[in-house]
């Protein structure tokens, strides 16, 4: 295949999860590693070598505890990863129903050229009679309580349950900012991009007046 084919949903994030998913796998060979050495240092204490046996014990304990600490680590981002990969294909589903309506809609668009900046992707890039609009999912948890699951954007702030925030807002517009001078550096005249900010799954109230949508 030499065709360059539109990306799925959440495709950066899917490549991340199978780096992490190989990250554990070596950290799980690793505490195989030091179960087999803890095993030796218990065999060498029963046989009556002392020393020898208590520096395989230390030694694989002080593994474990590394391990241990690591191993959260890598756990709990493999969590947020997998999250994000998923509101992220929740909103591309929703977005792919504009098809339908003649609109063109395009995922996970790479960004490299980015002078003094890092590489990013914009999320989701809309198309059709209404503009051009460049899409930016942030997934978050929702609490069990009541309201749990809304959040009110008064134009400044994202106010969720645990308090106020500007999480991902300044995230859309510099993706959108970036994907309107791309487009008019190519087409050779000023392209605007509305921004938006996509919440899966949570209930917004939108108060007050902003150039970005959520």
């Amino acid at each position: 295949f030499t065709k360059r084919y539109l990306r799925p949903p959440g495709e950066s994030l899917r490549v991340r999860l199978d780096t992490l998913a190989d990250q554990l796998d070596s950290e799980l060979i690793f505490a195989l590693g030091a179960a087999a050495c803890f095993g030796v240092g218990v065999y060498w204490l029963a046989s009556g070598q002392i020393v020898g046996g208590a520096s395989f014990v230390f030694i694989a304990v002080g593994v474990f505890v590394l391990l241990h600490l690591r191993l959260r680590a890598l756990v709990d981002k493999i969590a947020r990863h997998r999250l994000g990969f998923l509101g992220e294909r929740a909103v591309g589903e929703e977005l792919n129903q504009l098809l339908a309506d003649g609109w063109s809609v395009f995922h996970d668009v790479p960004f490299h050229d980015n002078p003094g900046s890092k590489p990013f992707n914009v999320d989701h890039v809309v198309v059709g009679p209404g503009g051009i609009f460049a899409v930016e999912t942030k997934t978050r948890r929702k609490r069990t309580e009541k309201g749990g699951h809304e959040v009110t954007f008064d134009g400044q702030l994202l106010q969720y349950p645990w308090g106020a925030e500007p999480w991902g807002l300044d995230d859309a517009r510099t993706r959108a900012d970036a994907l309107g001078a791309w487009l008019s550096k190519s087409l050779l005249r000023e392209v605007p991009v509305i921004p938006v900010l996509a919440l899966p799954e949570w209930y917004v109230h939108r108060k007050g007046q902003s150039d970005l949508r959520v």
